[in-house]
Order: structure tokens, then sequence, then C-alpha cells
């Protein structure tokens, strides 16, 4: 992914480590993913900036969504039937499932 207008050779993407896929990548490691950003566009990350935004994900677990305990039973649903409908694309993005 090449961020519109940058001349730069290097991606966003390739900061991202191995094996974690893209979206998950700023709830895992929020500091970080601001980092990346910063040194993207060549930009100097205060101290203070990667305190605050430790100190806001801290206070915000994944993401400030709370939990999510769903299951297809509670709508009718058939468990193995979705995840067969939905299989590509949990696995294209890497959904646990």
């Amino acid at each position: 992914m090449r961020i519109h207008g940058s001349t730069r050779k290097d991606t966003l993407l390739e900061s991202v480590p191995p094996g974690v896929t893209t979206w998950t990548f700023p709830l895992l490691a929020p500091v970080g993913t601001v980092a990346v950003l910063y040194r993207h566009f060549g930009l100097p990350l205060a101290p203070g900036v990667a305190a605050a935004v430790g100190k806001y994900a801290r206070e915000r677990p994944q993401g400030g969504y709370g939990p999510r305990d769903y299951r297809f039973e509670d709508h009718g649903l058939d468990t193995d039937t979705e995840r067969q409908k939905f299989r590509g694309y949990t696995e294209r993005f890497g959904i646990a499932v």
C-alpha cells in the first residue's frame, strides 16, 4: 500500500510484523502503529504523544469495543454452514474461528 503522493520507497505495510494482519496491528501495538505513521511521514514522535497513546489504549481494551460473545445458535444460524460461507474471508484476513 502506497500513500498517495508519497515518494518514499518504504511502505506502511512493511512495518507490520509477519503473521499479524494489518487490521489487527493497531489494536495489538497502538504506540507502534502511531510511531510507524509518524516515521512514514517524517514527523518526530514526542515522548508525551507516545505516552498519551499508550494510556488511551490501556484504558480501552480491544480498541474500546469491549467483550463480544456472539454465537450463531443465538440467532438461529448453523455454525458449520456460516463458517463455510465465510471461510475465504476469514482465511484471507487471518480471523480465528
